[in-house]
């Protein structure tokens, strides 16, 4: 007998397809920065440098071979799970790039879920008062935080909180000049400091992270906002709500059920937002000098150094497909109306 889980075929299906998926990421990861027509050895040695020490750089790294066979080389090395070197720290890429993605998770997580919070509420309370005062402010008020380029978003916060208010410190990072790392367990300092139980490094941690954390979750809250009220919207006018209301239930619990009719396509867009915040969130890292991945893959971008951004490109391109498809997991797990195929 066959087995007919919707939930079952999915993974199957996903898991068969992870290895072109893979392959195919690594491929363009190498393509688009191979592909690059400034040379890499002209970078690194310099405007001033000779003929000769370029050509002597390319030899070295490999660079004055034929295309194909640089790209063999370095599938060569990724299947011994070797990223390469950095032309420019001289350290190993994987090591390099995993040491700042503590630093990255520790922003876009609370970011992420603050985002959530605010926008899924007022997205909801803007469908049920669709029309009205309440749904109005919350269009206007999301389309004046979209309207605003996020960067500047994060310097009007700095400048009202910080400059004007003194509510919170100087963007200086993950830490204040007066604080350490506590001692390294996870990467993340949070987790860390708690665990060392040195519990004012715990309250600067948590207090440089309001100011990033704002600048990231308030473009989020206002696009998940637009997209809950509409699919809320449209959920609150189906037949079984409207012969809930008609039996006498309460709006609470008619919302909940319309919030249920919803969580398929709210996950589906949170997934997609959280997706394009690994690596994407660098202009917020750039201002509050958070030392995470995205603001590390600026540096490679700016100094070429290739295995570098191949490492980074191919780190976001698997970041993506793990999280879709443990949201086609999800999404089949939780919602028993999708179905897979048929039984014969």
């Amino acid at each position: 007998m066959k087995i007919r889980d919707p939930r079952l075929v999915l993974i199957a299906r996903r898991l068969a397809v992870i290895p072109l998926s893979l392959l195919l990421v690594v491929i363009i990861s190498f393509l688009l920065v191979a592909l690059i027509p400034q040379s890499t050895a002209q970078a690194i040695a310099g405007q001033g440098a000779s003929k000769e020490a370029v050509i002597a750089i390319n030899r070295k790294l490999g660079l004055n071979q034929p295309l194909l066979t640089q790209l063999g080389n370095y599938l060569d090395r990724l299947v011994h799970g070797n990223l390469g070197t950095s032309y420019y720290s001289d350290k190993p890429v994987a090591s390099d790039m995993l040491s700042h993605v503590p630093a990255t998770l520790e922003l876009i997580l609370p970011a992420l879920a603050l985002g959530m919070l605010i926008g899924i509420g007022l997205g909801t309370l803007g469908a049920y008062r669709s029309g009205k005062l309440a749904d109005r402010g919350v269009r206007m008020g999301g389309s004046i935080i979209q309207a605003t380029p996020e960067f500047l978003l994060g310097l009007l916060l700095l400048y009202v909180l910080f400059f004007r208010l003194h509510w919170l410190p100087a963007p200086t990072g993950q830490l204040g000049i007066a604080y350490v790392n506590p001692p390294y367990h996870t990467g993340l300092l949070v987790v860390d400091a708690i665990i060392a139980g040195q519990w004012s490094t715990l309250g600067d941690v948590l207090v440089h992270l309001v100011l990033p954390v704002l600048t990231i979750a308030l473009p989020l809250a206002a696009v998940l906002a637009r997209i809950t009220r509409a699919v809320v919207g449209k959920a609150l006018v189906a037949d079984h709500i409207a012969y809930g209301r008609a039996i006498g239930l309460k709006e609470r619990r008619l919302i909940r059920y319309a919030l249920i009719d919803s969580r398929t396509s709210l996950m589906t867009f949170c997934a997609t937002l959280f997706a394009g915040l690994v690596g994407g969130d660098v202009i917020v890292e750039s201002v509050f000098n958070w030392n995470g991945v995205g603001q590390w893959a600026i540096s490679a971008m700016t100094n070429l150094d290739v295995p570098a951004i191949q490492g980074f490109v191919l780190f976001s391109g698997i970041v993506t497909l793990c999280v879709y498809i443990a949201l086609d997991v999800a999404a089949v797990t939780l919602d028993p109306r999708i179905r897979l195929g048929h039984s014969s």
